[in-house]
């Protein structure tokens, strides 16, 4: 990658976080005036020293109206004006550049939560198959650590560095007015470094930017090692994971290493830069001196601005560090938010009345053999139809295609009048209460599980949702009812009190249709039995699509629908399994 690329990459990142920052404009024009005050303050506070060793020590011939009024004084007294002048000045640097750092602070923690929930709603609303390419980890790790930097780049790294250019302009301005040639010297030091900065960067973010996705890797295959503690156990694979986990490991640590000579390389050169920059101006001064061209205390206030122009210098190693890691996340972070996309909040539901129609629905994974070949069948209002299929037979995908998660490559899908086509997916998705064959409930209590995405309920409704899944009586056992605890994932429920508890959330939505994916799955016999009797219950109240390889009581359904090879046919309901 060329330079000029990155510099026009880096700018068009800067823009496109830009307004995620700039949101605060007032907290953002306080805290650079505050920054600007704190580099006035801490310049000015080296001009006493000049007063005191021409004006008073040296009692040179006064310049100016300042070493005219301390002429005047007795030297003491000139002297403890003086020093009471550099710690007023400081104590101001001080003052601003605290009231710069706690608004700052204030704007950090406002622009990651910005970015935070605009990444959460971009996830959220983003096609399954582009999210598939992702490990959870690393999106967790964007999701938490990226913004987070990337905040942390205009909110800190940015006023940083205006503060080093603010503080090279004033003193290389102070400088020239002490003596033109002076000021030269300092400005030709400042573009020379500059442009060896500007060559010298593009190798660290290079670095910067492998090791951030060998970090990446780590945090998403750590991520699956804690999800599947038991399979790993069961299976043996101790290992073999342990093995993996090392060798990506060491891969984060040899790029952390790359990065980490680049950095100190850019360093070592900066700090002879320093040196040679300090002969300069020390000769130059000291000629300028002997000749008399200005006075002794104009050399020590020249040394005094030539030691802040170098601190930027100094720290040139940590800003660029900063900055190109932070581009580096905000590359990754550009890479979700590319492209506007719909809200997945719906705050008032669509109005579906009339049957749900497939017609001739085809779909297929890229360009792969499709696994729905022609799927069409009427589900009337107030029916329960069993979808039933073997394993493999696309049952899910078929549950994928009616919900929207993915779009069918040809036919159509309808409720009454209403076309899927001539809405938003997740406006779609307000027709249907679902229960999914992956159990998920996020860590919370009964009361939030039933509730997600129903919004606020009341406890009748609540109770009466697990009235119908046959959970209410399991929850009055419980100390805190409706409101006590569930462990993440429902790590503290059996499988089958998780099924009926998703059983239940889909009930509570009081949407026109149920779609309940294998209801049956991975539970024991008396689990079964309870999700059958409240499937039994629904028939008749409520429109039901049961999709399941295993059998269903013809008490619980008024048709059966087969799926085989991707292609759906009427079966006799008389003919499910009791």
């Amino acid at each position: 990658m060329t330079t000029a690329f990155t510099q026009r990459t880096s700018w068009q990142l800067l823009r496109r976080f830009w307004p995620f920052y700039f949101k605060d404009r007032a907290l953002v024009v306080a805290s650079y005036a505050a920054g600007l005050a704190a580099t006035v303050a801490t310049i000015a506070a080296a001009l006493p020293l000049k007063y005191l060793i021409d004006s008073v020590l040296a009692g040179n011939a006064p310049r100016d109206w300042v070493a005219q009024y301390l002429g005047a004084l007795q030297k003491p007294a000139a002297i403890g004006i003086l020093a009471v002048a550099i710690a007023a000045l400081a104590a101001a640097a001080a003052a601003a550049s605290a009231f710069e750092k706690t608004l700052n602070a204030r704007l950090r923690e406002k622009m990651t939560a910005r970015l935070r929930e605009a990444l959460l709603a971009d996830i959220l609303c983003r096609p399954l198959a582009a999210l598939a390419s992702y490990r959870a980890g690393e999106v967790t790790l964007r999701l938490i650590d990226d913004t987070g930097q990337v905040a942390r780049l205009f909110c800190k790294t940015a006023p940083v560095a205006f503060r080093h250019i603010a503080t090279t302009i004033l003193t290389l301005g102070a400088m020239a007015m002490i003596h033109p040639a002076l000021g030269a010297l300092g400005l030709f030091i400042i573009v020379s470094l500059a442009f060896f900065v500007r060559r010298a960067a593009g190798a660290l973010q290079e670095t910067s930017r492998e090791k951030r996705a060998r970090e990446g890797a780590v945090s998403g295959f750590a991520l699956e090692i804690v999800r599947n503690v038991r399979f790993i156990r069961a299976a043996g694979g101790e290992s073999e994971t342990q093995a993996r986990f090392k060798a990506r490991n060491n891969d984060t640590l040899t790029a952390g290493v790359r990065e980490t000579r680049a950095a100190v390389s850019l360093e070592q050169r900066m700090q002879i830069a320093n040196g040679f920059a300090l002969a300069i101006i020390t000769g130059a001064g000291g000629y300028l001196a002997l000749r008399g061209s200005f006075s002794v205390g104009d050399l020590a206030l020249s040394l005094s601005f030539l030691t802040q122009l170098l601190k930027p210098v100094e720290k040139i190693n940590d800003l660029a560090s900063s900055i190109t890691g932070a581009l580096v996340r905000a590359e990754r972070l550009d890479g979700f938010h590319a492209a506007p996309r719909a809200q997945a909040r719906i705050d008032r539901p669509a109005a579906f009345t009339g049957p749900l129609r497939l017609e001739h629905v085809r779909f297929g994974y890229g360009a792969d053999a499709p696994i729905l070949n022609d799927v069409s069948f009427t589900l009337l209002p107030g029916h329960s139809v069993w979808v039933r299929g073997a394993s493999g037979a696309g049952k899910s995908t078929l549950i994928d295609i009616i919900l929207r998660l993915y779009e069918a490559s040809e036919g159509s899908l309808s409720i009454g009048a209403t076309a899927a086509a001539d809405l938003d997916p997740a406006r779609w998705r307000t027709a249907f209460g679902v229960m999914l064959q992956d159990r998920r409930l996020l860590a919370g209590t009964i009361r939030e599980a039933v509730e997600f995405g129903n919004g606020r309920l009341s406890d009748e409704q609540i109770l009466s949702a697990l009235m119908d899944a046959s959970l209410a009586e399991r929850v009055a056992t419980l100390a805190d009812g409706v409101d006590a605890v569930i462990g993440e994932e429902g790590g503290n429920f059996s499988g089958g009190e998780r099924a009926r508890l998703c059983l239940a959330r889909a009930l509570a939505s009081q949407r026109p249709i149920l779609i309940l994916d294998e209801p049956l799955a991975n539970l024991d016999l008396h689990s079964q039995r309870e999700v059958l009797a409240a499937l039994a219950r629904l028939r008749g109240r409520r429109t039901l699509l049961i999709v399941s390889h295993q059998p269903i009581p013809r008490a619980a359904i008024d048709r059966v629908i087969d799926l085989e090879n991707g292609v759906t046919s009427d079966a006799e309901a008389g003919r499910a399994a009791s």
